[in-house]
This record gives structure tokens, sequence and C-alpha cells, in this order.
């Protein structure tokens, strides 16, 4: 069997997880094989005691080893709400042997210094989603009560990682998470794509532009849009960008329709062309959009590239596009757990990193503590002369062709089971 077929949900305290029920469904519309597991009504105050949680994840463990001996399936993903979570992160501490595809986390109540950054250097688990919301404050209470708990669901966790996505959700209480949307266009598109490889080719991709242009990696930014057929508009896949991007732009919807500056991605998706717009052209478009606008206008250039249906090339999947800022603060280092990972995963990217900093160094400190956008990429880029040479080398086209191809399958897969 698939291993990214196999999908476990685990509910909190003081339900037996309805929202299970209507999940079902979803991923089944999307070839999933769910298994809904229901450990019962748990009250908050077996929650505080240790050898509750210590019974709740040996029997999660024999779920989990049931559900992998009946399907023959590895790797099967889990999503888990609330007490879920934390049951979830305690048998991975646990019991080596318990691997995931995908985890999706909703009001986790794990504690924020989980060594998430560990768990998937060590392929403990391919990608990791945590769905924190501003208004939860059970959380908070968890980590004040409950032992080994956190508050994880309200803040986010500490650890950064490259397959960590943390979403925050501003206006989410404890369970705002079980709508059919957010599964149809969060969960069930996380669980369908490969985006740890995705992921990957966009940081070889983003070391690639740092080496060829000059510019310090940490201004350059990518993102990939794919068409979301019920609003027919383009949106951004969710996880799939790397730099610094804020998360208005990754609510950002872009209509079929659009004419104008602000037209193109959709220009690129439409008539499978690069697009690219300078310093003037951004300017122009913030100017039109108005300050309500998530378009974000440290941005110095701007590529929209169409990512080909498959092998397909006369027809457009999704489109990548490709900017860098201005300016941006200066970010800590990378844990060094995922600095290690880069090196045995991703040799080709870590490489053209090295190679970048010994050839050419990265920006130019200012006064204030930002990072200029070296002024001799910005002149190159603004005529693009060089950027159109940079699209057309082999190794930045095969990093496209992979995108395309990657979000064609899921989407074939999609449709598929669906007949």
């Amino acid at each position: 069997m698939d291993q990214n077929r196999v999908v476990i949900s685990l509910h909190g305290i003081r339900t037996r997880g309805v929202w299970q029920k209507d999940l079902v469904p979803e991923l089944a519309k999307d070839g999933f094989i769910p298994y809904v597991l229901d450990y019962g009504y748990f009250n908050v105050f077996q929650l505080m005691r240790s050898s509750s949680l210590d019974k709740q994840v040996n029997w999660l463990t024999g779920q989990y080893d049931r559900i992998r001996a009946e399907t023959g399936c590895k790797r099967p993903s889990v999503i888990a709400h609330s007490f879920g979570t934390l049951q979830v992160a305690r048998m991975l501490e646990m019991h080596r042997h318990v691997v995931f595809d995908k985890i999706i986390l909703a009001a986790s109540i794990v504690r924020c210094d989980f060594p998430w950054a560990q768990m998937l250097s060590e392929s403990r688990a391919k990608w990791v989603v945590n769905d924190y919301g501003g208004k939860d404050i059970w959380p908070r209470f968890a980590g004040w009560a409950v032992p080994n708990a956190g508050n994880s669901g309200s803040v986010g966790f500490l650890s950064k990682h490259r397959a960590l996505r943390q979403v925050e959700h501003p206006h989410h209480g404890h369970s705002d998470y079980f709508s059919l949307g957010n599964f149809r266009y969060n969960w069930i598109p996380t669980l369908l794509l490969q985006k740890r490889k995705i992921v990957d080719d966009l940081h070889g991709l983003i070391g690639m532009l740092s080496k060829d242009l000059g510019v310090d990696r940490k201004q350059l930014r990518c993102f990939v849009f794919a068409e979301d057929p019920d609003t027919e508009c383009l949106k951004v896949v969710p996880g799939l960008q790397v730099g610094e991007i804020n998360e208005a732009e990754t609510r950002m919807a872009i209509s079929m329709d659009a004419i104008g500056i602000e037209a193109a991605p959709t220009i690129a998706f439409k008539q499978m062309r690069e697009v690219r717009q300078n310093r003037q052209d951004l300017v122009e478009l913030g100017d039109s959009l108005g300050s309500g606008s998530p378009f974000n206008r440290n941005v110095a250039w701007s590529i929209s590239v169409p990512l080909p249906y498959g092998t397909d090339t006369s027809r457009a999947i999704g489109v990548l596009i490709v900017d860098a800022l201005i300016s941006v603060p200066e970010v800590a280092d990378a844990d060094l757990s995922e600095a290690e990972e880069d090196k045995a995963e991703s040799t080709t990217e870590t490489v053209v990193e090295q190679e970048a900093h010994e050839s050419r160094g990265v920006g130019v400190e200012s006064g204030d503590g930002v990072d200029q956008l070296p002024q001799s990429g910005y002149e190159d880029l603004a005529s693009f002369s060089l950027a159109n040479e940079l699209l057309e080398m082999d190794n930045v086209s095969e990093v496209v062709l992979r995108l395309g191809i990657s979000l064609c399958r899921a989407r074939n897969e999609s449709r598929e089971s669906q007949l």
C-alpha cells in the first residue's frame, strides 16, 4: 500500500471527535484510507495525571502497530487535536520505531520546546504542520496544569525547520479548525503533495539564484500558486514557499480574470510564458492596490514562471513566483540539526550556498542592521537581462519541471479517486 494513503485521526478531551467523522468522506474522496481512533470521553482531571497520559500513549502505540500490520503501511500520516497532539508527541519520544509521513496538529498542547527539528532530521516524520490559534486559551491552561504539556497551540513551537510549517490563525479558538474548507484546502493538499521534496527543490533553486546573481539568499523568495477550481483563482499552495513571506501574502487569491499589472501570475498561467516585473512596475502595482492589499512593497523585482502540466508544456498546472526583497531584517542561524540534514540530504544546495558566500560574500550591511539588496544585482535584474539567461539554464528548468509534475500528480490522483 502507498505509504501516503493511510491517515490516522485522533480527537481531544471532553469529546468523541465528531470532526473525525466529517473528515472521513473528504479523505475517502481523495483516495486515503482513514482510521478514526476514539479513546472515549476523557475529562480534565484525568488529563492532569501523568499516569493517564502514559496509559493513553501505550494504547495509541498499540493502535499504531495494529494499523501498520493490517495495511502494510510503513509511514501513516496523522491528524491530531488537543490532547491527541500530546499523545502523538509523547509516543514519538517514547518509541523510536514510530514514524510518520505527515503530522498535522490542531490546537496543540505539546510543549513549545519539543524537538521537532531533531525528529525531522532523524526522519521520524517527513512534514509537520502546526495550526495554532490566537484566541485559544486551553493550551495556555494545559502548559500550566498538565505534565509534559505546553501552549504551542497558542503561540507555536520554538523549533525551526524547513519541514515544520507553523500556521497562525489569529481569530481561532480551540475547535475552529474543523470546517470543510480547512479540510479541503489545507489539510488534504498537505497530505497529497510530497511537500518536503518540493521545498527541497525550492531551497536548491534559491541557492542557485543566490550564487548566479550575487544576491544574499535571505533576500530571495519563491512560492507556488495553483488554480483553485472552486473559486477560479490562483492561490498560494500552503507550505510551498521559501523566504520572508508574511501570512497576508500566503492568503492571496488572484482572479483568473485579473488585468493590468496585478495579473502577472494569471498571464503566466494562461499564456505559458514568463512575466517579469521590475521595481517601477511593482511600485505602480502597490499604489493601485492601496494600503489594505497583501502586496509586499519591499519587493525589488518579481518573475512569474508557469509550471507545466506534467510533461505537457502547452498548459500550466501552477505558477512559480521568484522575487527579491530590497531589504530584510537579520535572522538567526538555522538549527544545527537542520544544517546537518541539509548536508546529508541536500548536498547540491549546501555546496551552492558555500560557493556563493566564498565568491561574492552576502549582501551589504547597513547601519541599521538591515541587509540591503546589492546594487549590482538590482541593476541587472531591473533590466532582466541576467534573469532571462538564468531562467533558460537547465538546472532551473529541471526544478520547474519537477514542481509541475508533482502538482500534476497530486491533482490527477485527487480526480481519479473521485471517479
